[in-house]
């Protein structure tokens, strides 16, 4: 499609007016199953976890850690064990072409090299295992100075929890956008450009990034969005969902039609949301009730929403 470009604070389509937008009971609609099916799964899952998670931190204690270097060790592991575990399954699928099916549009020109896969291995390597610890653990002091709880503190009331989780997903949804969109200006595209060095994206990829981009776009408004939680369960919890939500938004996979789709358990129309912000680098810079509020979704109305990016592939095969 023609009119489109990464380096765009508003994105338009040149040449043609702009598209009808949803109605806003659709986006309010949209909204409020965004808002709350995810914090709902994660309340429960909460929940479930929380015996586990006092004894994981008995036995932390018992090795002689303090809360920081509990929550430094729990976080870290998480992240990598999320990121082993994701960006393989996805790795497994393109090497053996298994679900191939469910794999958005892509052309060679899209493709990643070699190279550049290594090169994305090795700063996820530096960030994780080198930088990150130190970062987490200090950050946890900060935390636990402004009323965050102690690891093994009981938790909130399932109410309160999952309102919780709520704003943390708003205020991230919030955050995130409006980095986003920034980095999208002209005048600070160049920060914002080595992520988009990945065309066609894979799940390494989500993470690929400049250090101002991994600072102020990626780790501040997730910063900002645990700050509701007050607990490091649900915020080590909520770090989980984000990474998994991250990776499949950028593996190349819309999951659209399955059995875990129908039940709102994968985040297949956000993969294909996003992967039309890579391919076509325009608009698409967050969820699309927040790019509908604000008006940046003209490129991805025009040409017709999930259903037109989707069919792409099935147009490009035949």
């Amino acid at each position: 499609m023609s009119g489109f470009g990464g380096a765009s604070f508003s994105p338009r389509v040149k040449g043609q007016p702009r598209p009808e937008y949803p109605p806003t009971t659709s986006m309010l609609k949209d909204l409020f199953l965004s808002s709350t099916r995810v914090p709902l799964v994660l309340t429960v899952l909460t929940y479930f976890l929380q015996p586990y998670w006092l004894m994981l931190v008995q036995c932390f204690r018992e090795l002689g850690l303090n809360d920081s270097g509990i929550f430094t060790v729990s976080t870290m592991a998480t992240h990598t064990i999320t990121y082993c575990i994701c960006n393989g399954f996805y790795y497994f699928l393109d090497t053996h072409k298994y679900l191939q099916q469910y794999k958005m549009h892509r052309t060679p020109a899209m493709e990643h090299s070699g190279d550049q896969f290594k090169h994305t291995l090795r700063e996820a390597f530096v960030s994780q295992i080198l930088l990150a610890p130190f970062i987490v653990y200090f950050a946890f002091d900060i935390l636990l100075n402004s009323s965050f709880m102690q690891p093994d503190e009981e938790l909130t009331d399932f109410t309160t929890l999952f309102f919780c989780y709520v704003a943390a997903k708003v205020v991230n949804s919030v955050g995130f956008y409006w980095a986003h969109r920034t980095v999208h200006h002209p005048a600070l595209y160049w920060i914002h450009k080595q992520h988009h060095s990945y065309v066609g994206t894979i799940g390494v990829s989500a993470e690929y990034a400049h250090p101002i981009e991994q600072l102020v776009a990626n780790q501040l408004p997730i910063a900002l969005s645990v700050l509701p939680l007050l607990h490091p369960l649900p915020t080590i919890i909520w770090l989980w969902e984000r990474l998994e939500q991250s990776y499949q938004v950028h593996s190349g996979y819309a999951f659209v039609g399955t059995l875990p789709h129908k039940l709102g358990l994968t985040h297949a129309s956000g993969a294909a949301f996003h992967d039309f912000h890579h391919t076509i680098n325009s608009g698409n810079f967050s969820e699309p009730w927040i790019d509908w509020l604000f008006g940046t979704m003209d490129p991805w109305l025009v040409q017709g929403s999930e259903e037109g990016y989707l069919a792409r592939k099935d147009k490009s095969e035949n």
